[in-house]
């Protein structure tokens, strides 16, 4: 029988263990993970559910290996498993402000962990500032991130890519959950689940202030000018006007 084989590319802090656990619930494939130096192993289920609340965990599934999905992160270097190259990807992306706060967070604690940062102690009045230790680190991600995002833009929605937001996955989930399964074309043999409804997102509340400093903020608006208004442009003139109106711009 012929494999059926997709690719996650996903953002980071952006629902990318969600994604990965509804379709490892709804479709039962092997997933890859790329390695450094070439070639993939299994992503463990295990290292899926971390940080998912304990009912979402899910036991004794029943791999199909004629199902085969290679998820990675946008910053994965590495070529294309051959075997993957030229078919459907499905690309999760979510707000660049609130994926690179939520980074900043989790730079900032004392252990990594997937679950979600603003219920961290270091979440607690945390200011992302330009030249602070995270943002270092954090900078060359946001140039990748940002080219990503403008690759997908220019690419679009068509045939094998579905470019799905982390926010219409909280706000628009019955629309979005439709959009994954005729995507897949495939017979679901378990749930697509939906996510955690966190809405304490700047995508939601609109306080940048209080979560950048006025560098961070202009940098970061420079940065995702072009992504933010191809894929977010209800946020796009807004923000736009309080870095005018606050002279950061």
């Amino acid at each position: 029988m012929e494999k059926k084989r997709f690719v996650l590319e996903t953002q980071m802090r952006a629902g990318t263990h969600y994604m990965c656990h509804a379709l490892l619930n709804a479709y039962h494939p092997y997933m890859h993970y790329p390695l450094r130096n070439g070639g993939t192993r299994q992503l463990e289920h295990a290292e899926i559910e971390r940080g998912l609340k304990e009912e979402a965990r899910i036991d004794n599934i029943e791999i199909n290996y004629g199902i085969e999905i290679l998820f990675r992160h946008y910053y994965h270097k590495l070529e294309l498993d051959p075997a993957f190259s030229g078919e459907k990807k499905i690309a999760l992306i979510g707000f660049p402000l609130d994926s690179f706060y939520s980074d900043g967070i989790v730079f900032s604690s004392e252990h990594y962990t997937p679950s979600p940062s603003l219920g961290r102690e270091t979440a607690r009045g945390y200011v992302m500032g330009q030249g602070s230790k995270e943002w270092d680190f954090l900078y060359p991600y946001m140039i990748d991130n940002a080219r990503w995002l403008e690759t997908l833009s220019r690419q679009g929605n068509g045939e094998n890519l579905l470019i799905v937001r982390y926010e219409d996955l909280i706000d628009n989930f019955i629309v979005e959950k439709r959009r994954v399964i005729d995507f897949m074309q495939l017979d679901l043999v378990g749930e697509l689940p939906e996510p955690r409804k966190n809405r304490n997102r700047m995508y939601w509340n609109n306080n940048y202030a209080e979560r950048f400093d006025a560098e961070a903020l202009r940098t970061l608006f420079q940065l995702f000018r072009r992504s933010i208004e191809a894929f977010y442009p209800e946020h796009y003139e807004n923000l736009d006007q309080m870095l005018i109106d606050s002279g950061a711009r």
